[in-house]
């Protein structure tokens, strides 16, 4: 199906090194081919938004990522296949919609069957075929109508958590969704995280091309980034989010968690929520590292 990537941080970060892993997904290493897209928040929250019809690998997308290196706290890409919605660029990730004079950017992984209690007048608010852009649409109308003025944090981030709860039923639901403050990202199957500092030493490996980087070479002394990923993209121990799990990620940070309902998942699309080539089993053999040495570390403590 289609792929997530995107980054959450306290002072403006580029994306470029798990960007170039990333799209080797859209052609080399995956199959997803159907479009690609990228967004940036700059000054004043102002998106920047960069979409083409082409594979990622051979866009000019990539290659506008890579000449210009943008920098921003909040970066969302996608790399798109099709589910639903003809291989267009009006079907390409991610969505951009305007709430409380801020601009919201949206990309999704996954398939939804039904849209519990959309109405006639959001359907009429869709540019395109998708039932990813159906949805957004549905959550910034929903949002609109629920407050005048935008609420806080905590009382916006249980609303948003509280509407995905009445999607359980409706499909497979991964997605992020950042106002260019802070990033939501919620699961149904296959999401991950991880959180870096400059006080992170030695060297990171991509899985899709092996390509190495020091990332303490380049972070500033206060530096807090965190990636969010449909699959890892590097050899480090990341966070698998659970079914139904919601979290919101502000300057790099995680701030606020919420287990909601888990999505009945439709057996016939999971697969395609995830990878299917080599690098799923060098991701796998990667995270059984991790629990191995975990288990071993809780045994050697309960043993003292």
């Amino acid at each position: 199906m289609c792929q997530i990537l995107a980054l959450n941080a306290n002072a403006p970060t580029d994306i470029i090194f798990s960007f170039e892993g990333f799209v080797n997904r859209a052609g080399i290493t995956e199959t997803n081919v159907d479009g690609t897209g990228i967004a940036f928040f700059e000054e004043h929250n102002n998106v920047r938004l960069l979409k083409d019809d082409k594979a990622a690998y051979r866009s000019y997308v990539r290659n506008l990522v890579r000449i210009y290196q943008i920098k921003s706290k909040n970066i969302i890409a996608h790399i798109r296949r099709a589910s639903s919605g003809a291989p267009k660029l009006v079907n390409c990730h991610p969505f951009v919609r305007e709430l409380w004079s801020e601009n919201w950017v949206f990309c999704h992984n996954g398939h939804l069957e039904s849209f519990p209690n959309l109405s006639e007048e959001d359907k009429l608010n869709v540019i395109g075929e998708t039932d990813s852009e159906l949805f957004f649409t549905h959550l910034v109308s929903y949002l609109r109508k629920k407050f005048t003025d935008k609420p806080d944090i905590n009382t916006l981030f249980l609303a948003v958590s509280e509407f995905v709860d009445t999607y359980a039923n409706s499909g497979i639901l991964n997605f992020v969704v950042s106002n260019g403050t802070f990033l939501i990202a919620h699961c149904s199957t296959n999401l991950y995280w991880i959180s870096r500092s400059a006080q992170d030493e030695g060297l990171i490996r991509r899985l899709d091309d092996g390509g190495v980087i020091n990332l303490s070479c380049y972070a500033n002394k206060n530096d807090k980034v965190t990636i969010i990923c449909t699959m890892p993209v590097t050899d480090e121990r990341w966070h698998k989010m659970s079914n139904g799990q919601t979290l919101l990620f502000e300057d790099g940070d995680l701030k606020l968690s919420y287990y909601g309902t888990p999505s009945i998942i439709n057996k016939k699309y999971e697969a395609l929520t995830g990878l299917s080539s080599q690098v799923k089993q060098k991701i796998e053999q990667e995270q059984a590292k991790y629990r191995t040495e975990d288990a071993i570390k809780a045994q050697n403590a309960l043993n003292e």
